[in-house]
Formats: C-alpha cells, sequence, structure tokens
C-alpha cells in the first residue's frame, strides 16, 4: 500500500509516528534526487493485552523524492562499530522549537518542502532530510 504526503502527515498517520523505529538501510541517489529508509516502525499499541502487540514492530519503507538534502551526521565517539544492528530512531520537524539547527536555513527551501530530523539514539547524533514528496510502502 502506498501513501503519498509531506513528513509531518505520514508521521501523525502512524500509530507511533516514528518515535522509535529501527532503521537498516539507507539508500541515496543524488542524482535523481530520491532516498529510500528500510526500516521497521513501531505499531505496537500500549493497551494491548499481550507484550507481543505492545511491541509489534512491522517492516517498511519510506521514499523520498525531489530531495533537498539528505545529510548524515557522524556517529559520536561512544558509538560501538563492532554491533551489526539497526538504528533506534526518533523523528521530528526541523522548524520545531527544540530542533536540531538544520542544514540550510528553512527559509531559503521552496514551499511544500517537508524538513526532518531523525536522532540516531545509538550514535547520539541526527540525520537530517528535506524532500518536497513522500510515500510509505509497507513490507
Amino acid at each position: 500500500m502506498k501513501v503519498e504526503m509531506k513528513l509531518e502527515q505520514l508521521e501523525n498517520s502512524l500509530p507511533n509516528g516514528f518515535h522509535d523505529a529501527q532503521m537498516e538501510v539507507v539508500t541515496v541517489d543524488y542524482v535523481l534526487r530520491t532516498a529510500v529508509m528500510k526500516m521497521q516502525l513501531h505499531v505496537g499499541n500500549p493497551d494491548a493485552a499481550t507484550e507481543e502487540e505492545r511491541e509489534a514492530y512491522k517492516p517498511a519503507e519510506l521514499h523520498l523524492s525531489d530531495v533537498l538534502y539528505f545529510v548524515i551526521d557522524a556517529p559520536g565517539p561512544k558509538y560501538k562499530y563492532a554491533e551489526k544492528k539497526a538504528l533506534w530512531l526518533l523523528a521530528g520537524r526541523a522548524d520545531e522549537e527544540s530542533a536540531p539547527a538544520p542544514p540550510i536555513p528553512l527559509e531559503q527551501l521552496p514551499t511544500g518542502t517537508s524538513a526532518y530530523w531523525f536522532f540516531v539514539n545509538d550514535w547520539d547524533s541526527f540525520i537530517h532530510v528535506a524532500a518536497m514528496d513522500v510515500n510509505l510502502t509497507w513490507g
């Protein structure tokens, strides 16, 4: 199932937004200005009867098109590079008051741009994205 919208709308449509997502793969095509983030999205219900239902994850691909920037900060010095595992994410809009500074001032981006940050908890650093369009494909 494909849903086309802005990042803000997409996050609001998900049961838990991008909170506690597990990112597995990122592919960026700078020529076509596209990016794909393969992840496991937390879809659990905190009021569910079983722990399995409360902690449920579902595979998804976040497709970004007309990408204006996709910037990955270096992991913090305490990151354990030898561990092979998905990365634990939190996310938010770049225009929130408490958001980290975006790579490009938001007022310089075209109208209709979705600018977001993903905090990579394992790295103690950020991934910054800005794109005109987004869709989500459930795996």
